[in-house]
C-alpha cells in the first residue's frame, strides 16, 4: 500500500544504517583503524555492533507494526463487504416473493 510509504521509506533507512553500524564494528575488529590490541577492538566494537543490531531490531519492529496495519485495513475491508453481502442478502417474503429486506430485520421478524 502507498499509504504508508514514507514510513517504510525511513524503515529502510534504518535497516540500511544498522548494517553500516555493524560492518563498521568489524572494521575495528580487524584493526582497518589502526591496529589496537584485542582487548581495546573488542571494547569498542562490542558495544557498536550491539548498537548496529538495536537498530536492526527496532526496524523489524518498524516493519511488522506496518504489516499489521495494512492487513487490519485489508481486514476491515473484507468484514465490511461481508457484512454489506449478508445485510442485502435477497430473501424471500411471505408469499414467496423475493424482498430486498435487510437480513438482519428479516430474522428479527420486522
Amino acid at each position: 500500500m502507498d499509504k504508508y510509504a514514507a514510513a517504510r521509506a525511513v524503515n529502510l533507512l534504518l535497516t540500511i544504517l544498522g548494517w553500516a553500524t555493524i560492518l563498521l564494528a568489524a572494521l575495528v575488529v580487524f584493526g582497518v583503524f589502526g591496529r589496537p590490541g584485542p582487548a581495546v577492538a573488542i571494547t569498542v566494537a562490542l558495544p557498536i555492533a550491539l548498537g548496529g543490531l538495536v537498530i536492526i531490531a527496532v526496524a523489524q519492529i518498524a516493519s511488522a507494526q506496518l504489516d499489521t496495519a495494512e492487513n487490519t485495513t485489508r481486514m476491515a475491508d473484507d468484514m465490511a463487504a461481508i457484512r454489506k453481502r449478508l445485510t442485502t442478502k435477497k430473501t424471500t417474503g411471505a408469499g414467496g416473493t423475493p424482498s430486498d429486506q435487510p437480513f438482519s430485520r428479516r430474522r428479527a421478524g420486522v
